[in-house]
């Protein structure tokens, strides 16, 4: 790219070089070695003006960009600025505790004894995703097991706010001893463990280090661990000889620790042998989509369940919507109902909750952005901003990243324009009618046969 834009001055180098290589050397080499020389030496040139221009233009784009944490996630330099409104009543849906519904979503949830438990912990290291539009935040999904919290107290300490961030993370030692308290209040946390899967390369490996490196500086035993490297005796689970008090729970891919390599801990926490934070009973309540549809706030966008209206109907409506699964997570199996074509639809099944679209805005770089509360329950941790570029979440890109906010009387907001699709033909094609006409194509063919060899 670079060596194209320079062109004319390449070649300028080139002709002296040529020039002098003829002069200097016409009596000791032929022609053929001059033509190679002048080769080398061009090429030299070129290498060297290329990596020049390389490291300039790098430096350019790193002054732009964000810079990864240690943790694997871009920092974004600045502050991104929430009005007084927008956080105040982001607050008060939090404090509502709305989002932590009664009742299950089905009743093969009420049939799981782990699900049934309802716990009063189990809530550590919540997040509650808002997206702000002109008329308020609207709730985007909550989260019982977010990461990246440790980059947000990376940006602290590097933008000289290090009082601010070991405040907050005494307050993250202090909500694990308050988890501990509310299922044993006659206990002494001694011993925790953080659980999942897959732990060699994990890229949230970092953040697990640094939440264990806090808890031992409390003078708390704490591990990382695999489910399957977790034994049990009676019942009590154990952890390289060391009797576990409470699990961290991060298995973000089993929420509901069904896994075979989960059995014990499930079989452990349903006797509550062992405190489980986040706990799967609060993700079914709060975290599952189809919970989103039986929450009456202001804050939350209106909801449906897929099976609740057909194909056709939804296909008709797709522009406003947006369609999740159930128990997905980070932005997987969500499909923009603009963007959606029918064999989407088609293949579609109805575990899928249909939530009404929301527009985000855009930060002074030109990326999208959402606004997110770190939480013990309703006690909040540290609020940030996430961004990314494109409609759904992309944390990996280069422009995306983390922010840090500051709260300001009054914000004005950019939104991107978004293009309405106007749809040549709204009249959705079922699977069933796709069947029918290939069936008559098929029925036609046999026919024309037929009458060919008549």
């Amino acid at each position: 790219m670079y060596f194209w834009e320079n062109y004319t001055v390449c070649a300028q180098i080139a002709f002296v070089i040529f020039f002098l290589s003829n002069s200097f050397q016409a009596k000791k080499f032929c022609l053929c070695k001059k033509m190679l020389l002048f080769v080398l030496l061009a090429a030299s040139v070129l290498i060297v003006v290329y990596i020049c221009h390389f490291f300039v233009a790098s430096g350019k784009q790193s002054a732009k960009t964000a810079v990864k944490s240690k943790f694997g996630v871009y920092m974004k330099p600045g502050l991104q600025a929430i009005s007084t409104k927008e956080f105040e009543t982001c607050m008060q849906f939090l404090e509502s505790g709305v989002w932590r519904v009664k009742d299950l979503p089905t009743e093969e949830c009420s049939g799981d004894p782990l699900i049934a438990m309802n716990p009063t912990y189990g809530e550590f290291m919540m997040a509650f995703d808002f997206h702000l539009t002109p008329t308020g935040p609207k709730l985007i999904e909550i989260n019982t097991n977010a990461d990246n919290v440790s980059t947000a107290l990376q940006i602290l300490d590097e933008s000289g706010r290090r009082a601010e961030s070991d405040h907050i993370r005494s307050k993250i030692v202090h909500a694990i001893f308050k988890e501990y308290k509310l299922a044993c209040p006659l206990g002494t946390l001694k011993c925790v463990c953080i659980v999942d899967f897959e732990l060699c390369n994990h890229r949230m490996i970092e953040e697990y280090e640094q939440i264990a490196n806090l808890l031992r500086k409390a003078g708390i035993d704490c591990f990382v661990a695999e489910p399957h490297e977790i034994a049990r005796e009676n019942d009590r689970l154990y952890y390289d000889g060391k009797s576990i008090d409470l699990i961290y729970n991060r298995l973000s891919t089993d929420k509901r620790l069904l896994h075979p390599d989960c059995k014990l801990i499930r079989d452990v926490a349903i006797k509550e042998g062992v405190v489980l934070t986040p706990h799967p009973a609060v993700y079914v309540r709060t975290a599952d989509k189809r919970q989103l549809v039986k929450m009456q706030h202001q804050c939350v966008p209106k909801s449906f369940v897929l099976s609740e209206r057909t194909r056709t109907e939804w296909w008709k409506t797709r522009l406003n919507y947006v369609f999740k699964p159930f128990t997905g997570y980070a932005s997987q199996g969500v499909v923009i109902g603009a963007e959606m074509t029918q064999r989407d639809l088609r293949a579609m099944r109805d575990d899928h909750v249909v939530q009404k679209f929301v527009e985000t805005p855009l930060s002074n770089d030109g990326s999208r952005f959402d606004f997110r509360l770190y939480t013990h329950g309703k006690n909040v941790f540290i609020a940030i901003t996430r961004h990314f570029v494109g409609e759904k979440m992309n944390m990996q890109h280069p422009f995306s990243g983390i922010r840090l906010t500051e709260v300001q009387p009054h914000v004005d907001r950019i939104y991107p324009e978004r293009i309405h699709l106007q749809d040549k033909s709204l009249d959705f094609i079922s699977t069933e009618d796709i069947n029918r006409k290939n069936k008559r194509s098929e029925e036609e063919r046999l026919k024309t046969k037929k009458s060919i060899q008549h």
